[in-house]
């Protein structure tokens, strides 16, 4: 940003930026609307920051991740998932039953999270999946885990891996998600080897030191 007079272009009442992917949103905790994207354009020399449109969402009652964000409106969770040029919130009122430690947002259709049960405390990897029009994401597996971080990325062809508790890596399309994933087994891989994407391919980080993974069938 070059000037001054282009930070007076973001929405005065908004409390922090966040980011999911390449996109930049200002967050209002004073709106039902607190969501707000900004899009960051080059002119000329300069930096212009303009607003587009604005999305319900509930900034002292969210939890925002690295992809996704999720805000509790009287006590119905509720997904704030970008999708496109836009924002799709739909209610996922199994994950009440949850306490969400990370989520991860695999396709606009599908979601994973980890989460401790309110009843019994134990850590389960939830998947989620949209339904019907009325019934938003429904929990459509769950399994007993003892992950406290989902270390998983997709890239722009759809195209997800995962580093699982074991060390496997996972290898699936975001497209077809509870479908058949490959595993590949002895990577050397752990939890510290964090995944992501970039347009030129899937990396992972390691200290100072960042990795293309080659795929080859």
């Amino acid at each position: 940003m070059s000037t001054t007079k282009d930070a007076k272009l973001l929405p005065s009442l908004a409390q922090r930026l966040v980011t999911f992917g390449n996109r930049l949103f200002a967050v209002n905790a004073h709106s039902d609307r607190g969501l707000t994207e900004i899009a960051v354009d080059p002119m000329g020399p300069h930096t212009v920051l303009s607003v587009r449109a604005s999305w319900p969402f509930l900034a002292q009652a969210s939890t925002v991740f690295a992809t996704m964000a999720v805000f509790d409106a009287l006590g119905t969770p509720f997904l704030v998932l970008p999708a496109g040029d836009s924002v799709r919130v739909d209610k996922a009122s199994g994950l009440a039953a949850y306490r969400l430690v990370d989520a991860f947002m695999v396709s606009p259709d599908h979601v994973l999270v980890l989460a401790y049960g309110r009843k019994d405390g134990q850590t389960y990897r939830l998947t989620l999946t949209r339904g019907g029009a009325q019934h938003g994401f429904e929990i459509t597996a769950i399994e007993p885990t003892d992950e406290m971080t989902l270390n998983v990325t997709v890239n722009e062809q759809g195209i997800g891996v995962e580093v699982l508790a074991n060390g496997e890596l996972a290898v699936f399309s975001a497209k077809q998600v509870g479908g058949n994933s490959k595993l590949v087994r002895n990577t050397g891989l752990t939890q510290e080897h964090r995944m992501f994407a970039l347009p030129a391919g899937l990396h992972y980080s390691y200290g100072q030191e960042v990795v293309r993974i080659s795929m080859r069938a």
